[in-house]
C-alpha cells in the first residue's frame, strides 16, 4: 500500500502563510503584554498531553499482542475492503505514533472520546490522508450514509468503503 504523499504547497497557501505570519506580529507589536500568555499557554498544554498520555498508555497496556490481524478480523472482509482496513488502520497509528508507536487500535475506539483525536485533525488532514492511501474519492460525501457517523474507528471504515474508488 502506497504511503500518504501530502500534496505540495501552492504559492497561495505561501501567500496566506505569509498573511498570518504578518498578522501576529503585527499582534505583538500593538499588544506586547500578548508575549506573556505564552508560557501558561504552554504549561496548560503540556498537563493536558500529560493526561492524554497517560490515557493512551493505559488502553494500549491492555491490548498487548493485538496487531493489524486483530483488527481486520473484526470486519467482513467479503463486504469491506482490505484496502481501507489498512489505511485507516494505519493512518491513525500514524496519527498516534508520538504518543504511543503501534498503538493496538479496536474497531469501537471512539475517535474523540478514547483516542483524542482533534475533530479538525480528522476533518482537514487524516480524512484525505485515508481516502489517499485507501484509493478512494471524496466526492459526493454527502451521498454516503456512513457521513455522519464517523465516531468511531470502524464508522470512519465503513465510511471509506462506502466512497467511490478514486480515478487518479
Amino acid at each position: 500500500m502506497p504511503k500518504y504523499r501530502p500534496p505540495k504547497l501552492s504559492p497561495i497557501r505561501w501567500v496566506l502563510a505569509l498573511i498570518v505570519l504578518l498578522f501576529y506580529i503585527y499582534a505583538l507589536c500593538l499588544f506586547p503584554w500578548i508575549i506573556l500568555l505564552i508560557p501558561v499557554i504552554l504549561i496548560a498544554s503540556k498537563l493536558q498531553n500529560k493526561k492524554y498520555d497517560q490515557n493512551i498508555r493505559k488502553i494500549a497496556a491492555s491490548r498487548i499482542g493485538e496487531d493489524i490481524g486483530t483488527f481486520a478480523k473484526q470486519f467482513d472482509c467479503h463486504q469491506i475492503d482490505t484496502w481501507v482496513i489498512r489505511a485507516v488502520y494505519e493512518q491513525f497509528q500514524l496519527y498516534l505514533e508520538n504518543v504511543y508507536p503501534g498503538f493496538p487500535l479496536h474497531p469501537d475506539d471512539n475517535i474523540y472520546e478514547d483516542l483524542v483525536a482533534d475533530p479538525d485533525d480528522f476533518d482537514m488532514e487524516l480524512i484525505e490522508e485515508i481516502a489517499q492511501r485507501a484509493g478512494r474519492s471524496l466526492d459526493s460525501i454527502e451521498k454516503n450514509p456512513h457521513a455522519d457517523k464517523i465516531d468511531t474507528i470502524r464508522g470512519a471504515v465503513l465510511f471509506f468503503n462506502a466512497q467511490p474508488r478514486s480515478t487518479t
